[in-house]
């Protein structure tokens, strides 16, 4: 074993004559998924054998990795490869279902517009995936399909690197209960502990669990404990006022308990500053006018304090369907004037989103939800394009 030098220098001396696997290793190369790069080495009984070691290039790995897809008319470069197993067997999983997705801008002459967009592919015999053409410095979701049960929506940020490895477990045959408001209650357990930058302990963080109905926070020392928790790959979310939030991968298994520790960044408090007019007092202005006026339902912060999921507020509202394979897949549907199912229009903080976007919105970031069952109910400016369904106004403490 040898650690180069400045310039990238090795030597490697008393080796027995014959052929060696030559292994080399970096962190760097660790962070994106390519450890134990290796070739075989003819070693002589005398004299020196000169080597250049060298990692494939970017585009070296993209016509490997993506000589089977068709590449997309995009500019987005980036790959996500990795493998998806069965969580208690550990056997890797061949033909399993691989989806990422992602928001997308589109832009025309008059407007810019956020778009999911998701890709599929299927793993190898090997069980083994690659998904090209992902963007760079984006947030992206992950999650493996396997005959009935999935994975989390797991989340990965492909870095400049251009490449990043994201394993997959799925839970094949694991005891899971589907609650009425689409949680899932499985025989997982996970426990913790949240430290802040200085490695102090953080009391009072909220711990949650993607698509588990259970929730915890953290006690004095920063530690935590969930159980009843689906298995298979997982987010764990951290989140309390005046940190910045925090989201890990951990993998659950049934009967088991994992670790996961993870760290909370103060955030910057900045000196009181006095603020003459804003749009947030007008919007809860006219927030309290149509509360006084009776138009709609509406859900205030209180209310909302203290809900899992975003999913959660919508099944407290009337005539409103929440649909969709689990918490990070939301349909909302409503009753149109001739009595018939369609599709609500929402916006967030006066801005027209999807559903799909719904799952990146937290209940604690909220200060209020509106619902009106007919757009004749809702603000002008808001019922003008959604005459045939209901709308939802999402209001954040966020808004400027």
């Amino acid at each position: 074993m040898a650690v180069t030098d400045s310039l990238g220098r090795f030597t490697l001396d008393s080796l027995n004559p014959g052929t060696h696997i030559l292994a080399f290793e970096h962190d760097a190369l660790d962070s994106i998924g390519l450890w134990g790069l290796q070739l075989s080495v003819h070693v002589p009984a005398e004299g020196l054998t000169d080597l250049v070691l060298a990692t494939p290039s970017h585009a070296s790995l993209r016509r490997s990795l993506c000589r089977d897809q068709t590449p997309p008319s995009t500019s987005d470069s980036g790959v996500v490869f990795g493998s998806v197993a069965d969580v208690h067997s550990e056997h890797r999983l061949a033909g399993a279902l691989v989806r990422v997705s992602w928001m997308d801008l589109r832009q025309d002459r008059r407007r810019v517009d956020v778009v999911p967009v998701s890709r599929d592919v299927r793993s190898d015999s090997l069980g083994n995936y690659y998904i090209c053409a992902v963007p760079l410095e984006q947030l992206v979701m992950v999650q493996g399909f396997a005959e009935s049960t999935s994975s989390g929506a797991t989340e990965v940020m492909i870095r400049v690197r251009g490449i990043a490895r994201h394993d997959l477990t799925i839970a094949r045959g694991s005891r899971v209960n589907v609650g009425p408001t689409g949680n899932l209650n499985g025989a997982a357990r996970l426990r913790g502990r949240v430290v802040d930058e200085t490695l102090r302990p953080v009391d009072g963080v909220s711990i949650s669990v993607d698509d588990a109905g259970t929730a915890s926070e953290t006690d004095a020392n920063g530690r935590f404990a969930l159980h009843d928790l689906p298995a298979g790959s997982r987010m764990v979310r951290a989140q309390k006022v005046g940190f910045s939030p925090v989201a890990v991968l951990v993998v659950l298994r049934d009967s088991a308990i994992a670790e996961a520790d993870l760290t909370v960044q103060a955030i910057t408090v900045l000196d009181t500053l006095r603020v003459e007019t804003s749009r947030f007092s007008t919007v809860l202005d006219a927030l309290e006018s149509r509360e006084r006026a009776n138009l709609g339902y509406r859900l205030r912060e209180n209310d909302l304090h203290g809900l899992p999921l975003i999913r959660h507020a919508f099944l407290q509202f009337p005539r409103v369907s929440v649909g969709g394979r689990g918490p990070s897949d939301l349909v909302l549907t409503g009753v149109n004037a001739s009595g018939s199912s369609c599709r609500l229009h929402v916006y967030l903080d006066g801005n027209r989103i999807t559903h799909e976007e719904l799952s990146f919105v937290r209940p604690e970031q909220l200060i209020a939800i509106e619902y009106f069952p007919r757009p004749s109910q809702a603000p002008l400016e808001y019922s003008g394009i959604s005459r045939s369904c209901g709308v939802i106004l999402i209001w954040t403490r966020y808004l400027r």
